[in-house]
């Protein structure tokens, strides 16, 4: 969020509607319940944040309460979406199994991966269009890029690059050579 200092009005403007943010965290600790990493006084300072946001860039033609209330339900989202993603992320060291005999672990894990990327590599030969981009950007997400980094190789926008893979993905699903392998 930008840094900005709020007028008296707008103060008073967030004062009177700090009832919104309640209601809308009320909603996500709801609807998140004890998901790692969501704690209610972190959602009520990212609603409370969004409101001040909202005050400042209000125009009051308009009622305030329903902009308010989006502004907060869209922070909220945001910072939802990413405290999961960032903890789907995580591997905690003590949920970590170790390997109990790492010589004959590791060969089946290259070997397993080398198929795989040999034919995922083929199939990419095989197809066309946008499925062709899609797997080349699957491949590419494997090795660490995100869809914006692919999406500049490309020129285009990274909803473009997500909606590639998704349809690839589709089409990898159906492949009964690769479900054999990765079963």
């Amino acid at each position: 969020m930008a840094k900005y200092s709020l007028m008296p009005d707008q103060q008073k403007l967030v004062e009177e509607h700090l009832y919104l943010v309640e209601i809308a965290v009320k909603q996500y600790v709801h609807a998140f319940g004890r998901t790692p990493g969501i704690e209610w006084d972190d959602l009520y300072q990212t609603g409370c944040l969004a409101l001040c946001n909202a005050a400042h860039c209000y125009n009051p033609e308009f009622p305030f309460p329903p902009y308010a209330s989006k502004a907060i339900r869209n922070a909220l989202h945001d910072y939802c979406r990413s405290t999961v993603q960032y903890h789907k992320l995580l591997c905690p060291l003590d949920d970590t199994p170790e390997p109990q005999d790492t010589i004959s672990v590791e060969p089946f894990t290259v070997i397993h991966g080398t198929q795989i990327a040999e034919i995922l590599q083929q199939r990419q030969r095989d197809s066309k269009g946008v499925v062709q981009k899609g797997i080349y950007s699957l491949m590419k997400k494997s090795e660490g890029y995100n869809s914006v980094d692919i999406s500049k190789d490309f020129g285009v926008p990274p909803n473009s690059v997500r909606a590639w893979m998704s349809l690839a993905a589709k089409y990898l699903r159906e492949d009964t050579e690769l479900n054999q392998l990765l079963a």
